[in-house]
């Protein structure tokens, strides 16, 4: 990914691991610190990646898992007696299936010599303890602020408010921005979504329900508006400590949750708008 951009000791710590690779490496960070591409940078590029999938094969990075026949070929492709080093980086580790992880379990206990495995993920707390155990962690941290406003001007983005939008919807996450600057639709998306959030949050029941209806009808642009009214919540109770916004924000999540679940679209973003 281009212009992505790394904490200086985070930087520094990934070129140590890419030089003397442990045989099993956790990489931990929050979503858009650009984990997947700090898994490559110490693996290169002839790594087998597995990454979370639907039962039709598709990449899913929402709503896929990694399944159990996933990690028996993994065991079958890494059998033999291999010389040069083999890297294998599973992406989003965390959405293995439990017997996905028990499988794994296996191969982590006795792998061949030459068998180097990267996990990622940011819900690490999801992976088996047994797992977690086994594997050397390293948490990714966010980069500087100074480095974000850099990795800006290295994305050609001059206009100050679409370099204020894109600090603040990403912030300190060099993945997310660079995404958002190569997907203008995706931006656009997002934005509105954001401003919506807003006054979702500003406004008074009636309005909240009119935004709700709005959104009611798709359940993945439900779930970014409730994503992006969290995202404020947070980022204002950092400055300004409100139980009226922390209880908002338990709510809102409580919805997100219930709406990934399968819950009624309306009926979660109709609750949330009368509260």
């Amino acid at each position: 990914m281009p212009s992505l951009v790394y904490n200086p000791r985070t930087e520094q710590r990934l070129a140590q691991l890419a030089q003397q690779p442990p045989q099993s490496l956790l990489l931990v960070g929050a979503p858009g610190l650009g984990l997947m591409t700090a898994a490559r940078q110490v693996a290169g590029r002839t790594a087998l990646i597995l990454q979370p999938h639907t039962s039709q094969g598709h990449a899913d990075q929402q709503r896929g898992t990694i399944r159990v026949d996933d990690i028996r070929s993994l065991h079958t492709l890494t059998q033999g007696k291999a010389m040069a080093r083999q890297f294998v980086i599973i992406d989003d580790a965390d959405r293995m299936t439990p017997a996905a992880q028990n499988a794994f379990l296996k191969l982590l206990e006795e792998p061949p010599h030459a068998l180097h495995l990267i996990l990622t993920s940011h819900q690490p707390q999801r992976l088996l303890v047994t797992i977690r155990s086994r594997v050397q962690t390293v948490h990714i941290i966010p980069p500087q602020r100074a480095q974000t406003a850099n990795q800006l001007d290295q994305l050609g983005i001059i206009d100050p408010t679409h370099r204020a939008q894109l600090q603040f919807i990403a912030q300190q996450q060099p993945a997310t921005i660079a995404r958002l600057a190569a997907n203008s639709e995706e931006f656009r998306t997002i934005a509105l979504a954001m401003t919506d959030a807003r006054q979702y949050i500003t406004g008074a029941t009636r309005q909240r329900i009119v935004i709700g209806q709005r959104y009611s009808h798709d359940r993945a642009r439900a779930l970014l508006l409730l994503e992006c009214v969290l995202h404020i919540i947070w980022h204002t109770l950092r400055t300004q400590p409100s139980r009226q916004l922390l209880t908002q924000a338990e709510h809102i999540a409580r919805a997100h949750e219930r709406i990934t679940a399968n819950a009624s679209v309306r009926i979660q973003l109709l609750a949330c708008g009368i509260l």
